[in-house]
């Protein structure tokens, strides 16, 4: 055997791989088995007496690894951890094809050992090659013998380190279900399969939905809705030819919008057998010049056609995921104290609710007006509508949204009729707030002024403020939209009126009795 060396350092490989968790690190491994050509893979686990991993093999039924291209796909002859950083950031196939994937076992073992077999002419021949953890800058391989074995490679990694059986079904699994399941979706009808433990992965429970159908003429449409994110794959159009292999695939344009609307369209059909792989562009013909040049025009007409349709179609599917979804905002904005205090009078409900629906619409517009938010932002845009909704400015909201959003006509119609009030419903409520802020007053003037309460500022003024911020104008809710002491509120509401932070103690009962009368 002869040991063979790469120039970079084991601590330097390390450190540019450093982000490889053990499930990640595994992950990588089936994906150089798919990348090998192979339609069968099996990730075996095995226990010791104590419920610790003893070892983890991965096999799979591909090509295996040809002696010759060995070095090419063992040795990241970087001459320096900046060199081979810098190649794993910038390179877009990540499943191994850099050269490094195969030392990411690091991260949860001490040792790896791959027994490959692969086809040469008409033979066939099987060898091994050996990497420890310790020395990750080389590479044992054995001599290679002939053998009558089928092609593909078996990599098992030994000394486990602090891993249990838990690891399987809690860590292991679920990774494994979002980084391969739209693959295997993909090569349903290639007969792909992935076993974990004997058992072929069930990716079900991701799916949340799936639809069938045909484009005429020739385009048969599989959508698949995610219900949770994919590892490191976006939102795709995926172009399927009649040979049943991906030709191409294109981010959808429902990418990034802060909704969680992960979805996946696959589209077969043998007009994609014209498709080059790597571009879209029709694959020369030995046909006439202008027959050909005819042909490409309308094969590029079609292909534009087809992702207008289905760019239309993905719009259709999520506005009802939106509006089966909005609940999830409505409740984090709650949980994170953004919403403003309602009492339990109806008018209080009403403007609850209607602040709710409010919102829920501006969310399906435009997820991200929420998702991107911090807590303390939330809380002031959440205020911010609450006080246009109370004020005489509903119609400006409208004006503002259309400025920032793309509304086409019938959601424009939709939003303006949530902000009117129009109803006798909404009458009633008004004149029920009318009532409400009558007996308010009166509230806040007997704490005030009855010395017999012996009311106090924390427990009971600041509490009725708090509950009618109206009292003191909509500004003054601004400023409190996310503090809690009621003097620091004071202060800065004063600071926000006058331009005056001097520290000195705030005396507004004099202005009070003014305000009440």
């Amino acid at each position: 055997m002869l040991e063979q060396e790469v120039r970079i350092t084991p601590k330097g490989i390390e450190k540019a791989l450093q982000e490889y968790t053990p499930e990640k690190a595994i992950a990588q491994y089936i994906w150089n088995g798919f990348d090998a050509k192979a339609s069968l893979i099996s990730v075996n686990v095995e226990l010791n007496p104590i419920k610790f991993i003893e070892s983890i093999s991965v096999t799979d039924n591909g090509y295996g690894i040809p002696r010759d291209d060995l070095k090419a796909k063992f040795s990241p002859l970087f001459q320096s951890e900046k060199e081979l950083i810098e190649k794993i950031k910038n390179t877009s196939a990540t499943h191994g094809k850099t050269g490094v994937g195969r030392l990411t076992f690091f991260s949860f073992a001490k040792k790896a050992i791959w027994e490959t077999i692969y086809k040469k002419g008409e033979k066939k021949f099987k060898y091994s090659i050996e990497i420890n953890k310790g020395t990750l800058n080389s590479y044992i391989p054995t001599e290679e013998i002939e053998t009558i074995e089928e092609p593909g490679t078996k990599v098992t990694f030994s000394g486990i380190f602090e891993l249990r059986s838990i690891f399987l079904k809690d860590v292991l699994e679920p990774f494994i279900i979002r980084d391969f399941s739209w693959f295997l979706e993909l090569n349903k009808e290639n007969n792909f399969s992935l076993f974990l433990n004997g058992t072929n992965l069930d990716y079900s429970g991701l799916v949340g939905e799936k639809e069938i159908f045909t484009i005429e003429p020739d385009f048969d449409i599989k959508y698949v809705r995610w219900n949770d994110t994919l590892n490191g794959e976006y939102s795709k159009y995926y172009f399927i030819g009649s040979d049943k292999k991906e030709k191409r695939k294109f981010n959808t344009t429902l990418n990034n919008k802060g909704d969680h609307f992960y979805h996946s369209v696959y589209i077969s059909s043998s007009f994609f057998n014209f498709f080059d792989s790597y571009d879209i562009k029709v694959v020369p013909q030995p046909v006439q010049p202008r027959l050909f040049e005819d042909e490409i025009t309308k094969r590029l007409k079609s292909y534009v056609n087809l992702r207008n349709v289905l760019d239309k179609f993905l719009i259709e599917k999520r506005k009802p995921f939106l509006e089966q979804t909005k609940h999830i905002i409505i409740d984090e904005l709650k949980q994170d104290g953004a919403f403003p205090k309602f009492t339990d009078n109806s008018w209080d409900q009403f403007r609850k609710k209607e602040l709710e629906v409010v919102i829920g619409e501006l969310y399906q517009f435009e997820p991200k007006i929420f998702n991107s938010l911090n807590v303390e932002q939330k809380k002031i845009l959440t205020r911010l509508l609450n006080l246009v909704m109370d004020s005489n400015e509903r119609d400006n909201l409208l004006k503002v949204v259309e400025g920032i959003l793309s509304l086409d006509f019938q959601e424009k119609e939709r939003f303006a009729r949530i902000l009117q009030l129009t109803t006798m419903s909404n009458v009633l409520a008004t004149i029920k707030l009318i009532q409400d802020r009558f007996q308010a007053l009166k509230d806040l003037e007997e704490l005030v002024f009855n010395p017999n309460l012996k009311a106090t500022e924390l427990k009971q003024l600041q509490e009725i403020v708090e509950n009618h911020y109206w009292l003191f104008g909509e500004q003054f809710h601004l400023v409190a939209a996310a503090e809690r002491k009621f003097e620091e509120v004071l202060q800065r509401f004063k600071y926000y009126l006058t331009g005056n932070d001097s520290k000195r103690k705030l005396i507004i009962l004099i202005n009070l009795r003014k305000w009440i009368y």
